[in-house]
Order: C-alpha cells, then structure tokens, then sequence
C-alpha cells in the first residue's frame, strides 16, 4: 500500500521523509524523526504547508508543546527545524523551500515566506 508523505527536516536526529499512514500531530511528527539535536532552535518549529496557490507558514514551539503544535499534519506537509544561533530562520529554510515549492505557487509566494521567516 502506499501512503503518502510527510517531511521533517533540520536540526533532528532522523531527518527525512516519513509516511502518512495514521493521523498524526506535529508534534508526533517531530518524536518519529527521534527528537531535536543539541543546538536545535526547538521553540520555533516551522510547518510549510502547500496549497495550489500559496505556501502557507505556521510556527509553533517544539520545547514547550501548546495547542500550536496539536495541528494534524496533512500530505506533504513539511517541518523544519533550524539550529539556533546560526543565522536567520529564513536563511537556513528557503534554500529548501525553494526546492519544494509547487512551481504554481511561483516566485511571489517565496517572497511572501521571505519576509515571514525574515527573523
């Protein structure tokens, strides 16, 4: 049977993608990927969501679980973890993302995350 995907990358001991075979938080997406490494920036924890028009953007905090971090994860969702004190979020992420992106979301919506993540 074939599931689909969920990404987890960054600053995580098992990095990678994982299957989508059974509801699943953010959070429960952060423990299968075997939890943060030392110097991982754990309370800012990205979600990039893609739809057919825009990349949407959640941040929620890793460290201390809150309802943020209760959303269920959805196809091809894709969390990422960067390590702290290494520069901005959105110098670590949007090389990535700029690989992920669905090319009808186009460059606009990379600008958009941009500045979002532009910390």
């Amino acid at each position: 049977m074939e599931y689909d995907r969920i990404y987890v990358f960054g600053e995580m001991e098992r990095p990678g993608a994982y299957p989508l075979d059974r509801s699943l938080t953010a959070l429960q997406a952060l423990s299968l990927a075997g939890g943060f490494r030392p110097g991982a920036d754990r309370a800012h924890v990205a979600l990039l969501r893609g739809t057919k028009d825009a990349l949407e953007v959640y941040f929620f905090d890793g460290a201390t679980p809150g309802i943020d971090g209760l959303v269920s994860m959805q196809p091809d969702d894709f969390l990422f973890v960067r390590l702290s004190g290494a520069g901005t979020f959105r110098d670590q992420i949007l090389p990535i993302v700029q690989s992920i992106v669905p090319p009808i979301t186009g460059l606009a919506s990379l600008v958009l995350v941009a500045d979002k993540l532009n910390e």
